[in-house]
């Protein structure tokens, strides 16, 4: 092998590891916040949930017996379940899904 078939191999090395290190600097951050909008997505269910049962989170005990306040808070719940069922793969996010 040649000098130049060596500084060759040596600059496609170099330049697939660029590409490389550019594509995790845009996927690392991308991944991270995807996940952090999807457990806010998560929680804003349950607080909806909770407002259908409570008139804007006053507490009333027990909750009105109205039927659409009760189907809105499990439609609300099912919601909240989907979204924690998604593949959450950040450490951080994995650790607040399972407080939550």
């Amino acid at each position: 092998m040649s000098d130049a078939d060596q500084i060759a191999v040596v600059a496609a090395a170099i330049s697939f590891g660029g590409a490389l290190a550019s594509i995790l600097a845009i996927y690392v951050p991308w991944r991270n916040t995807h996940d952090s909008e999807v457990f806010k997505e998560a929680i804003q269910a349950l607080e909806r949930g909770y407002r259908s049962l409570t008139q804007d989170g006053a507490v009333t005990s027990p909750p009105a017996p109205d039927r659409l306040n009760w189907l809105t808070a499990a439609r609300h719940i099912e919601a909240y379940k989907a979204l924690r069922s998604k593949a959450i793969s950040t450490p951080l996010s994995r650790e607040r899904r399972a407080l939550a």
